[in-house]
């Protein structure tokens, strides 16, 4: 993360997110909580209101 300094100074700053292995934990952790059928876990990460997912798993 860029510090005050380089803010205040207005120069460009590059920010670099390596999606692949962001996408690849998050599925990992996501597998790891079903896996241990720890649905508090997952309805309290994810947004699953917003989905489906919540008919799914009251069925």
């Amino acid at each position: 993360m860029p510090r005050r300094e380089e803010i205040a100074d207005g120069k460009p700053i590059s920010v670099y997110i390596d999606v692949v292995s962001v996408v690849t934990a998050e599925r990992e952790r996501l597998q790891d909580a079903l896996d241990a059928g720890n649905l508090a876990e997952i309805i309290s990460q994810y947004p699953v209101r917003e989905t489906p997912a919540l008919d799914k798993i009251a069925k």
